[in-house]
């Protein structure tokens, strides 16, 4: 099954030797799960996505997150996990993402919509930066 566990890890900047001491994992099993080549128990998935601090989801590739790799994509998600990653985004990545935000509401924007919230969240944190 395909995920995003090899992404993640190396985003992470964690090897894999790092990774199977931490979780207990043999050399081949990581290999395998990383190139989706065998299944990954209830167990590891959690542990994984507690590993990496990310939602089972997005290490399933069932959240969206970059539409070149992302296994399924999703329109749900909880507003707050948003605000969450976005602290970490720099004033110009934050100013970068408004403007696309912008852009798509022009075309698009219902009162209350998660686009304009969001919005909202970037104007708070580019004035914190």
């Amino acid at each position: 099954m395909k995920n995003n566990l090899k992404r993640i890890r190396i985003a992470n900047n964690v090897t894999q030797s790092d990774l199977r001491k931490k979780l207990h994992i043999n050399e081949a099993s990581l290999s395998r799960m990383e190139n989706g080549n065998q299944r990954i128990t209830d167990e590891q998935i959690i542990a994984f996505a507690d590993f990496f601090d990310v939602s089972t989801d997005y290490l399933l590739g069932r959240e969206w997150h970059d539409p070149e790799t992302t296994v399924y994509k999703t329109v749900d998600f909880n507003i707050k996990d948003v605000y969450k990653k976005l602290q970490a985004y720099s004033k110009t990545e934050l100013i970068e993402l408004r403007g696309a935000i912008d852009f798509i509401l022009e075309t698009k924007f219902t009162p209350g919509d998660n686009g304009q919230l969001i919005k909202n969240k970037i104007d708070e944190l580019i004035k914190t930066k």
